[in-house]
């Protein structure tokens, strides 16, 4: 900064101000002060007499005026006289000015501003110098303003040091995700050079390191993606995030090219299980489906083709079961058909084939029931009911239409034995003829050796007496179309 050394000493920042004026140069100073000022007296003293007419015409003002030809019309303005005591004190201050704008420049140099602010850091610059030219002018007060302007400005980029480091953070940052190396690591310097250990500017400087690197792998895998060469690509932006995990361009383009991998491994599965679906192979159909779920949990597309998948296979298992179904009512084996129906059901309630024959294969299943029962069972026709039931039940047996062989076997077996029931057999009873027999519902025989009765088939509890042994209770069996003779031996035996 210019110094006017004959007149005035700067003095540092910290230290103390000292006298400006050595004492010779002084007492010269005010000897020609009051020179300029008794010449100044006079000179006011005789320029008031010049224009005391004028003077008065203008309203009697004491201040000197000046006449100038503007556009062929004068113009007359005042000219204000300054003293020497106002040009000292004008000095003054222009030099407290230039002390404040010294100590701030003291203060940025060490916190390097000229490093971290270098463009706004200029106007400074050139405020100060127009205070530098202004007070070697001896300009005072235009020097004050400039000081004080430079002052200011150096005052809100100093106070603004904080919101600096975020923009340099921000600009940097910018440079890397350009690819922008150089410039990066040029930023973030700045940044250090405000605050040494910043962790950010750290790592963008070793990011920086890496940038044109990252950049070019992110530019062939760009080419890459294009010609559809999407695991190579993949290969370079693993190889970009690497080098520079918050590179975003890097980041991006991965995603993608993960996704265009991913849309291509799906399409592959959904292609495989649609080719087993269309050949019933559910199988293989599920083990593809399993594939892209694994892929894109959540896929719509794998979600609606879980959907098909099952649809085929309930389709499939109705047609297999309805195929059994009818195997198995031509077979007359309406068990396995009532179970048949009752799996379709489960399948699918409500399905046709099952809906249709269920009311039929019921009653068809109760009535083989029934006629099994009884046939297995003939000797319980002696009684009357279950007699008159099975009279009963082979009328409704011969109502059924296509009845089939196995009905009409079972019809006719029970017409055999419905008639047979009711035709006695001959049966023969032999005892000690001391014994007293009963043959109930027959009644009671007496005392006999040997017997002969003609019996409807059937079940006969014969019961021995006598006195001083113990009780007999025997059962006969007499069988239906039997060709052998039924006998039963009975006495008393065991005394009491």
């Amino acid at each position: 900064m210019l110094k006017e050394g004959r007149s005035v000493k700067l003095q540092p920042p910290d230290t103390s101000p000292e006298k400006t004026i050595s004492s010779p140069r002084r007492r010269m100073f005010l000897l020609f002060a009051v020179f300029i000022a008794i010449n100044g007296i006079l000179l006011l003293l005789w320029f008031s007499r010049m224009h005391e007419d004028g003077g008065r015409a203008n309203g009697g003002s004491n201040n000197g005026v000046e006449v100038e030809q503007v556009n062929g019309r004068e113009r007359v303005s005042s000219v204000g006289i300054v003293s020497p005591a106002e040009v000292v004190e004008k000095r003054s201050v222009a030099e407290k000015a230039l002390q404040g704008w010294l100590h701030i420049h003291a203060k940025g140099k060490a916190m390097s501003v000229e490093v971290w602010a270098d463009k706004e850091y200029a106007f400074v610059l050139d405020a100060a110098a127009k205070g530098d030219a202004g007070f070697a002018e001896k300009r005072y007060p235009e020097a004050a303003v400039a000081y004080q302007q430079a002052t200011s400005l150096l005052a809100e980029i100093l106070a603004g040091k904080e919101q600096k480091v975020e923009q340099l953070l921000r600009a940097g940052e910018k440079a890397l995700q350009d690819g922008n190396g150089k410039v990066a690591k040029e930023v973030f310097v700045k940044v250090l050079a405000v605050k040494p250990g910043n962790s950010k500017a750290l790592e963008g400087v070793e990011r920086a390191a890496v940038a044109d690197t990252v950049a070019d792998l992110v530019h062939q895998a760009d080419r890459l993606f294009l010609g559809k060469d999407w695991a190579d690509a993949q290969v370079k932006l693993r190889q970009a995030v690497a080098l520079d995990q918050r590179n975003r361009k890097a980041q991006v383009w991965l995603v993608k090219v993960d996704r265009a991998i991913e849309e291509q491994a799906l399409q592959e599965a959904m292609g495989a299980f649609f080719s087993a679906l269309g050949r019933h192979q559910y199988g293989r159909a599920e083990k593809s489906l399993a594939v892209a779920r694994k892929i894109r949990p959540g896929s719509k597309a794998v979600e609606n083709g879980g959907l098909q998948l099952a649809r085929a296979q309930k389709t499939d298992r109705i047609k297999r079961l309805e195929k059994l179904l009818q195997d198995a009512m031509a077979k007359e084996q309406w068990q396995q058909a009532s179970e048949l129906i009752e799996k379709i059901l489960t399948t699918d309630s409500r399905a046709s084939v099952a809906v249709q024959h269920q009311v039929k294969v019921d009653r068809r299943k109760q009535l083989d029931q029934r006629l099994e029962t009884i046939l297995s069972m003939p000797l319980r026709l002696q009684d009357e009911k279950p007699y008159a039931e099975a009279v009963s039940l082979l009328k409704y047996a011969r109502t059924v239409e296509a009845s089939g062989p196995r009905l009409a076997g079972q019809q006719q077996a029970l017409a055999s034995l419905i008639v047979s029931m009711r035709q006695r057999v001959r049966a023969k009873l032999m005892s000690d003829n001391l014994s007293k027999i009963t043959v109930f519902k027959v009644g009671n025989l007496g005392m006999f050796r040997e017997k002969e009765l003609q019996l409807y088939p059937g079940a006969y509890t014969v019961v021995s007496r006598r006195a001083g042994y113990r009780d007999v209770r025997k059962q006969l069996s007499v069988p239906v179309n039997s060709s052998s003779l039924p006998v039963m031996n009975i006495r008393c035996e065991e005394p009491i």
